[in-house]
């Protein structure tokens, strides 16, 4: 009999609590993220370097360039990423604009083709190019226009 998918996270999610308590027990913090939320920070590191809070048209126009996009691309990402429309994006503008890992084209063949050539190692957090990351979302924002 297979166990459903909810009834499984449900109790991987128990047993994750208890493992937490436990650790706490010793005076141990942990905690849990995403990966999708891992990704995104590294991305914000990369234009928000000294973590100002606020990503300049500059800092983004670096990146895009960079990774092979235009300015005129830079800039219509980042207008994009202007919610509030205040002339400025903020770091939750910022990371609300990125998407998920997941949902972007051929992400997963990337990965593995990274892990493959020993580009990263697979139990520790990834090295991210991010200059041609937001190349590729610059260049897909600037073919909606």
């Amino acid at each position: 009999m297979q166990v459903p998918s909810s009834i499984a996270a449900a109790l991987f999610n128990i047993a994750n609590a208890a493992s937490f308590a436990k650790l706490g027990g010793f005076g141990i913090k942990a905690s849990t993220t995403s990966f999708a939320d891992v990704y995104q920070s590294q991305l914000l590191q990369a234009v928000d370097p000294n973590g100002s809070g606020t990503v300049t048209e500059d800092s983004l126009e670096q990146q895009v360039t960079a990774g092979g996009g235009t300015k005129a691309e830079a800039d219509t990402l980042y207008k994009a990423m202007d919610e509030d429309g205040d002339g400025k994006v903020s770091d939750q503008e910022f990371k609300d604009s990125i998407p998920s890992p997941f949902n972007t084209p051929d992400f997963g063949k990337e990965f593995i083709a990274q892990q493959m050539s020993g580009g990263g190692d697979a139990a520790a957090t990834p090295s991210l190019d991010s200059s041609l990351i937001l190349a590729n979302l610059a260049m897909q924002e600037s073919g909606k226009a």
